[in-house]
């Protein structure tokens, strides 16, 4: 008859794992607790700026009352935002959309405001087509009473255009831009729209070219030696 194997050369356990009990419990709390404190006490040290965002009142040549943003320091620019003491010396030189970040070049001296801005009636293709924003460059072309096309006014800075075309009376198209212009300029623009619709070139980055201004002969402009050669 055979016999089972025998257990008697091994050496039986004599002692059993210790129960989990309450305090092991409370140890393995007290240490995710005390991660998750020195997590969020180091979150708490890192170094961030204040910068202002515009509100919907943000309008031009007002003081406004900004909203305060937490960045990071190391935010690349941080030096261009607007600080606390610019926004309560200063005025926006323009209107900004709320949510934006308000920078030092948004922001001039009461009454300094060296532009005006006047808006034109321009069909939407032109606007999409050139991917016209913000900042932007444009000349605008015109006719004379002779039906003469001619640049009404050059190298104008966009401030801003109409976000989509919207049909009116008859059909029009009630699309805009809207561009910065001294006093002249303004009636340059509105004298040329009595004689046709007008064209917008884009010229960012472009160079100077040859100003034919209505009424007058064509001028050279140096823009760099900030004087016109005849």
């Amino acid at each position: 008859m055979r016999q089972g194997p025998s257990f008697s050369g091994m050496a039986l356990p004599t002692r059993l794992p210790a129960r989990f009990t309450l305090a092991h419990g409370l140890m393995i709390l007290t240490g995710l607790l005390t991660f998750v404190l020195v997590n969020s006490a180091l979150a708490d040290r890192r170094e961030t700026a204040t910068v202002y965002l515009a509100t919907e009142r943000a309008v031009a040549g007002q003081p406004m009352t900004p909203v305060a943003a937490q960045v990071a320091l190391d935010t690349p620019g941080l030096e261009l935002f607007a600080t606390r003491a610019q926004l309560e010396e200063m005025v926006l030189a323009r209107s900004l959309p709320a949510g934006q970040p308000i920078m030092s070049s948004d922001l001039v001296k009461g009454g300094d405001v060296r532009f005006r801005t006047i808006a034109l009636p321009v069909d939407s293709y032109q606007i999409t087509g050139l991917a016209l924003d913000r900042n932007d460059r444009v000349d605008v072309v015109g006719f004379d009473g002779d039906d003469t096309p001619l640049y009404l006014a050059t190298d104008l800075v966009v401030e801003a255009t109409s976000s989509a075309s919207s049909e009116g009376l008859g059909g029009l198209s009630d699309t805009y831009i809207t561009v910065r212009v001294n006093d002249v300029q303004a009636l340059q623009l509105s004298k040329g729209q009595l004689n046709g619709p007008l064209q917008l070139v884009r010229s960012t980055g472009a160079a100077p070219i040859t100003e034919i201004l209505m009424g007058a002969a064509p001028e050279v402009v140096d823009e760099s030696a900030g004087v016109e050669a005849p």
